[in-house]
């Protein structure tokens, strides 16, 4: 089955929304188990425990990157399950529903419980990009946390782990990127702060919180050119004045 998709082949979100959902729709039409091979690029820790969701194993997996070509008797592929045309950062505002309702069904109930605060803070430092990056994040997170907030890093958290993380808090404050996918597993009416740059166009994290009943807004910065720590300045203020308001916001 071929599952190469460019260079997001190794983003969380896309793996959530595009990937899985793939695989599902092929399931829907073929045994999985009679697949011998799965064409993709070179799996994280978490694509692997997602692809064992289905029972397939890493020695299934052909890498796009060290293989380019490839034949064989049958060769699967499957359409992308909601772009179809322009751009992307339009486009997922038709994300179908059904990917959310399926991706809580099949995999809220396997969550690892873990002891987790009820209000968190993202701390998306450990990404390698440079863009959505708070350059005075250590202001942030004091701030936070003398509001209760507890900080947490999920790049190389457990799957089912960050599952429970925001199935489990009420209150979520994070800067724009992919771990907001998770925002999926969220209860309803969950309290939700994106903070991201004025340039950033993409409003999927406010699509999924809208098709998850969660209570949501937006911080947006202005954009801090040449700076190596990220690209933006939080105002406290600010921040603080959204958290007074969406203690209040009612669906």
């Amino acid at each position: 089955m071929n599952l190469a998709q460019g260079a997001s082949s190794a983003n969380y979100f896309h793996w959530l929304f595009d990937f899985l959902p793939k695989i599902y729709i092929c399931s829907k039409n073929y045994n999985i188990s009679k697949i011998n091979y799965f064409y993709l690029s070179e799996p994280q820790n978490f694509q692997v425990q997602l692809l064992n969701f289905f029972k397939i194993k890493k020695k299934q997996i052909i890498n796009s990157k060290l293989y380019r070509h490839i034949q064989g008797d049958k060769i699967i592929t499957v359409d992308h399950p909601w772009y179809k045309k322009g751009y992307f950062f339009d486009e997922f505002n038709h994300v179908p529903k059904w990917i959310v309702a399926w991706l809580r069904n099949n995999f809220l109930k396997r969550k690892k419980n873990f002891y987790s605060s009820k209000k968190i803070f993202i701390d998306r430092s450990d990404s390698k990009s440079n863009h959505s990056q708070i350059i005075n994040k250590n202001k942030v997170i004091n701030f936070l946390k003398k509001q209760n907030f507890k900080v947490y890093r999920i790049a190389k958290m457990d799957f089912f782990k960050q599952i429970y993380l925001f199935w489990n808090a009420d209150f979520i404050i994070s800067a724009h990127g992919a771990g907001l996918a998770n925002l999926v597993f969220c209860k309803h009416k969950t309290k939700i702060i994106e903070i991201k740059p004025e340039n950033q166009p993409g409003d999927y994290f406010k699509k999924i919180s809208e098709i998850n009943k969660l209570k949501y807004v937006c911080l947006k910065n202005k954009v801090q050119k040449n700076n190596l720590k990220g690209d933006m300045i939080v105002s406290l203020n600010d921040l603080q004045k959204l958290i007074i308001k969406i203690k209040k916001k009612i669906h």
